[in-house]
């Protein structure tokens, strides 16, 4: 009886398993550690999610890691577990974002390779976000928040006006401060003063009949005043 011969794999499909052998090599911390499983892409719900990828979910959390970019990046996507049309998918890089700016440190990025890139997402996820992979997703406001305003940008198709940094500034002074993290709450406040006092002086330049613009602004300006008053006492 002649031998059954393997199936050559096509250049496209022997990318696609050796991205995710790796990526299961460099997340299996996610199940040794933190109780997750991985779970069969859910194309039923949505025929056209990225099969380069790996899902992992909880009891209460999704990680998928993918390849992106035609085999030139790799992204981590966080959210709830559950539906898929539940799912936040938010990028990992917006956590990383929010971790650097609540510490006074520089943000940590990834460089290289798509290889390379896993195996730098593999350890920055446990270092940065194990009480999320415990589900614990009190840090989504501030995703959101980061989302939202990329989403204005992107619809302008450039970059956030200073009224909108100003704004996205409180707003994620607001969620700092409802989560009593005072220093990360007088951060944010202070950059929304900031550009509020930019956006005035740009302002003063010019001679206005009707002062509404200029009188809201200045409401606001002592808002984020006040509010620095009160958490620094």
């Amino acid at each position: 009886m002649p031998k059954k011969t393997k199936k050559k794999l096509s250049k496209a499909d022997a990318a696609k398993e050796k991205f995710l052998d790796q990526a299961r090599a460099a997340f299996a911390f996610l199940e040794r550690d933190f109780g997750f499983q991985e779970e069969p892409i859910p194309l039923a719900e949505k025929p056209y999610l990225n099969q380069f990828a790996v899902w992992y979910a909880s009891s209460t959390t999704r990680i998928v890691v993918e390849g992106i970019n035609w085999g030139t990046n790799t992204r981590v996507a966080l959210g709830r577990a559950g539906s898929v049309s539940q799912f936040e998918n938010y990028d990992f890089g917006d956590l990383l974002a929010v971790r650097a700016a609540k510490g006074g440190q520089t943000e940590q990025s990834v460089s290289g390779e798509q290889l390379e890139q896993l195996r730098q997402y593999a350890a920055l996820l446990p270092e940065t976000a194990a009480e999320f992979l415990r589900g614990d997703h009190s840090i989504f406001p501030e995703l959101e928040a980061r989302v939202e305003l990329r989403r204005r940008a992107m619809s302008r198709k450039q970059q956030p006006s200073l009224n909108e940094v100003a704004e996205a500034c409180r707003v994620l002074g607001r969620v700092s401060q409802s989560e009593d993290d005072t220093p990360t709450a007088l951060t944010y406040y202070e950059r929304s003063l900031s550009t509020l006092l930019e956006i005035k002086k740009m302002l003063s330049g010019f001679q206005w009949q009707d002062t509404t613009e200029i009188d809201d602004l200045d409401a606001q300006i002592d808002e984020m005043r006040d509010s620095i008053s009160k958490l620094e006492k």
